[in-house]
């Protein structure tokens, strides 16, 4: 069993979002099945009382003495606890640290934040190491994303048998994205398979409303134009088998696939674009005349051109094709 911890709500205190983006966040993420979420102190304020169906995590930056002051949080997070019921929290930021985790081998509950430079070592050998010294503990691993390799650490160690890792939607924070690390473990260890992940397209229109940020538009799993293809060869391969190009469907985080004509185009591509747009097939010497034209636009133009601007240059072959049929 992988615990996936969203820290997203922990992050936010700079934008502070309203009451009810809060609570729509803390749906959405329930929706694609993830229930532990770790707040801020400022957002737990904002809510006034938590929603049920949730583990709920609070950040704390030291003082011990507010552990009975939240008692419907499921857990608090305080650096380097050593108290019972809460997780103690230890920044590492150099795997040449990891020794000193045998100063904590009595602890119930910990969690490791940093270890930026994982992948850089010989990263198998190391999470061994911590998960031997901490045999009695519950480990949780929050990497960070210095040298953008957080969501590989975090599927690597659930991969490597650890039971939980803390991420945040798109990474905010410098963290592993959650989006990812969910959609990883997904297709390598079907985790999860039999949920519902399609609301991750409402969870990203709610992250910018939110936040204010815009996600780039070929952000993994997320971002809008990632099953936009154009390429003859790469559209020609997923009309006659979609696994050649795609390690999942784009239905299942609810978008959908979309043929972009352009100078890269080939036959297969405008044939589908054709069909996709309900215009009739051509015959193959026209269908060559469309292409030619579908590139020389998208060239003069430079960029790719848009269904309206195909179905302009189409008709305009059509009609070409009648006058030489009837002349």
């Amino acid at each position: 069993m992988i615990r996936i911890i969203d820290s997203t709500l922990a992050r936010l205190d700079h934008c502070l979002p309203s009451k009810e983006q809060v609570l729509t966040f803390c749906y959405l993420m329930r929706d694609i099945g993830i229930v532990d979420l770790e707040i801020s102190v400022k957002i737990y304020k904002l809510l006034e009382s938590l929603p049920e169906d949730f583990r709920f995590y609070l950040t704390l930056l030291n003082t011990p003495e507010s552990v009975k002051v939240y008692p419907d949080v499921y857990k608090l997070i305080i650096p380097r606890s050593q108290i019972e019921g809460t997780i103690g929290q230890i920044q590492m930021n150099d795997i040449r640290e990891v020794v000193q985790l045998k100063a904590y081998e009595h602890c119930s509950y910990i969690r490791i934040i940093g270890l930026d430079d994982l992948l850089c070592h010989n990263y198998t050998y190391v999470m061994q190491e911590i998960m031997t010294t901490l045999k009695n503990s519950k480990v949780n691993l929050c990497p960070e994303n210095l040298y953008h390799c957080a969501t590989a650490i975090a599927v690597e160690w659930a991969l490597k048998g650890g039971k939980e890792v803390t991420t945040s939607f798109t990474g905010i924070g410098g963290l592993a994205a959650t989006e990812e690390v969910l959609m990883a473990l997904r297709i390598t260890s079907r985790y999860k398979i039999n949920q519902d992940i399609s609301a991750l397209v409402q969870l990203k229109t709610l992250f910018e409303q939110m936040t204010g940020e815009h996600i780039q538009k070929n952000k993994p799993i997320i971002g809008e134009a990632i099953f936009c293809v154009e390429s003859g060869i790469h559209v020609d391969g997923i009309m006659k088998k979609e696994a050649i190009y795609e390690a999942y469907s784009p239905t299942e985080v609810g978008q959908k696939r979309t043929i972009v004509i352009g100078k890269h185009s080939g036959s297969s591509a405008v044939a589908a674009k054709l069909k996709e747009c309900q215009i009739p097939m051509l015959d193959e010497a026209h269908m060559r005349r469309l292409l030619l034209a579908v590139k020389q636009v998208s060239m003069k133009k430079r960029r790719s051109i848009s269904d309206e601007e195909f179905i302009v240059i189409a008709r305009e072959v059509m009609a070409y094709e009648r006058k030489e049929k009837d002349s």
